[in-house]
């Protein structure tokens, strides 16, 4: 199984061949942030048997923040697909977000 932490990875490349940046396992609440200046869509992509079969669950086209819910515990990646990368550079981040159970700190007064 892959450690429970957060992954970064930069597509780039041609628009005939699919890239894709590492695998990581999450369940429950996660993040996904996209940056950079790209012309692409991005996929996300999961996995049940251990990165075997790849499903698409998304597709953005532009800078996302976005948080998402995994009941199940799942592999997960960022893809480019053939036909779906133009030009540019596509930062990626994949990673746990805060247990449903626990309250984000207060403020100090």
């Amino acid at each position: 199984m892959l450690e429970k932490t957060s992954v970064t990875a930069r597509l780039g490349g041609s628009n005939t061949a699919q890239t894709f940046g590492p695998a990581i396992e999450l369940a429950e609440n996660f993040n996904l942030s996209l940056w950079g200046e790209f012309t692409a869509r991005v996929t996300i992509q999961r996995s049940f048997d251990n990165g075997a079969t790849w499903l698409n669950v998304a597709r953005f086209e532009r800078p996302v923040e976005a948080m998402g819910y995994e009941p199940e515990t799942a592999l997960y990646r960022v893809a480019t697909l053939p036909g779906d990368f133009m030009s540019g550079t596509v930062c990626a981040r994949l990673g746990p977000g805060i247990p449903v159970n626990q309250n984000l700190p207060k403020e100090s007064e």
